[in-house]
């Protein structure tokens, strides 16, 4: 706080006027602080004893203001200040003088004209649009990365992101994805299959190494896939067993090829490696003779016991073979069971001439079933399948003590002939996944993957896991 300061009687004050100047005669005086803005020069104090009665100790000064009328504190007890002459607040909002208007220059041709490099530029970025859409519709479908399917896009133009096969292609890639099965064991991925590389001729499909914790998964679909004729005495065979007319085309690193016969469809297993396929092969024949099994996909065309079989039933097969768009347009996008929703388990089955899918979830997730059935029926890009929804009871409530959750939908095709039902099926909230969990880890499923879809379970093995090693004391 500033110290209050008086002048002795004895002493004359320095004279100072308004513009806090000192006055004639006291140069080289320290001036007095300013004390008002007024416009008559204050008179001198101590120098009549009316000013000497009048005149107070000078206030102190704080922030660049006069603390008046505070408690404890000096006034001012002269008169007061002329006020300053201000001018009204709307009188200083003048406005500014209107200006000429100037007639502007034309405008330069628009870059969005047709043919000119703005044009262009727009066509690229909304093709680069499109690019990103087919290439994501693509990666959810197939299971291969955004960027693989950028690529694919950007050299091949006007692709279709997930193009249909043809007739004899649909019938054999429904083959495939019927005998390949998902009801036998525990995968890392739906069907046990890893990606697929769709084409209009042709399909490449990337197969996981391991079907459940004991089996390969190429021996498997050797023994699905690859037809014989059983020869013993000690019954009547019933027809061709395996895949009808499907027959192996060739071993390389690619994988092995299949087709089928008296065609150029063409479907390829990738995954193992040309080692394994070979041993894999030359294992399967030497079972099928100890089992009085005759191969027969070696012959080029329709050997007589699969010919035979098919005339035992010609219409039948004739609705399959109308049909086989279905599960060819499924096996295509086989990923999207595992892309966008999470079951920790997919079992699908041919049930007339459609299909029946059973999708596992385990409690407290979302079952995220909109979403798949909106991929696999996109309006450009998907199936022709009308959907039905028969039965919903994803709402939460905890009325129902932890139950057991279930949603039916009907994917019905446009001619009737058949449908696609789903059954999302999600656990109850005591249901022990430990033994799904460990099948899973020995197939070869990704950690992170099981922590998406086994989260629960996932964190307590995980707990325990840190605390067997010692890293939680």
């Amino acid at each position: 706080m500033h110290a209050e300061s008086s002048q002795p009687a004895g002493n004359p004050t320095i004279p100072i006027n308004r513009h806090n100047q000192v006055s004639t005669g006291s140069i080289g005086s320290r001036p007095e602080p300013h004390r008002w803005a007024d416009s008559t020069p204050h008179q001198p104090y101590g120098s009549t004893p009316e000013a000497k009665q009048r005149a107070t100790p000078t206030p102190p000064v704080r922030c660049g203001r006069l603390l008046r009328g505070l408690p404890g504190r000096p006034s001012f007890a002269g008169p007061p200040p002329d006020p300053v002459p201000q001018q009204p607040l709307r009188a200083r909002r003048s406005k500014a003088p209107p200006r000429e208007h100037q007639r502007l220059p034309d405008p330069a041709p628009s870059i969005c004209a047709p043919g000119s490099d703005g044009a262009r530029i727009r066509m690229t970025m909304s093709h680069g649009n499109a690019l990103t859409q087919k290439a994501r519709y693509r990666s959810r479908c197939t299971g291969i990365g955004h960027q693989a399917c950028t690529q694919q896009h950007t050299t091949a133009e006007g692709q279709h992101p997930v193009p249909d096969s043809g007739p004899d292609q649909a019938r054999l890639e429904a083959q495939v994805f019927e005998h390949l099965g998902g009801t036998i064991d525990y995968c890392a991925h739906p069907a046990g299959i890893a990606h697929v590389i769709p084409t209009g001729t042709h399909l490449t499909v990337a197969l996981d190494p391991k079907l459940g914790p004991n089996h390969r998964l190429s021996q498997h679909c050797l023994e699905a896939l690859l037809p014989t004729i059983y020869t013993g005495t000690d019954e009547d065979p019933e027809g061709p067993g395996s895949a009808v007319g499907v027959r192996l085309r060739g071993i390389d690193a690619d994988g092995l090829h299949l087709g089928l016969a008296d065609t150029n469809a063409r479907v390829t297993l990738a995954g193992p490696s040309q080692a394994e396929w070979t041993t894999a092969l030359a294992n399967h024949r030497a079972r099928c003779r100890e089992s009085h099994l005759i191969p027969l996909w070696d012959t080029p065309g329709l050997s007589e016991p699969e010919r035979r079989y098919l005339d035992g039933d010609p219409a039948w097969w004739k609705e399959q073979a109308d049909t086989a768009w279905l599960a060819s347009g499924l096996l295509r996008r086989i990923a999207l069971f595992h892309t966008v929703t999470k079951p920790y388990c997919v079992r699908y089955w041919r049930h007339g001439l459609g299909w029946r899918f059973e999708l596992r979830y385990e409690h407290g997730l979302t079952v995220e079933h909109n979403t798949l059935i909106a991929s696999l029926t996109h309006p450009k890009w998907g199936m022709p399948l009308q959907v039905k929804r028969d039965h919903c009871s994803c709402k939460p409530c905890a009325c129902d003590g932890g139950a057991e959750r279930n949603c039916w939908f009907t994917l019905e095709m446009p001619d009737g002939q058949g449908e696609v039902g789903m059954h999302f099926r999600r656990a109850r909230a005591d249901f022990d996944a430990s033994g799904t969990y460990e099948r899973l880890v020995t197939a070869g499923a990704n950690a992170r993957w099981l922590e998406q879809v086994l989260p629960a379970h996932h964190s307590r093995l995980s707990l325990r896991t840190r605390l067997t090693t010692g890293e939680l004391v």
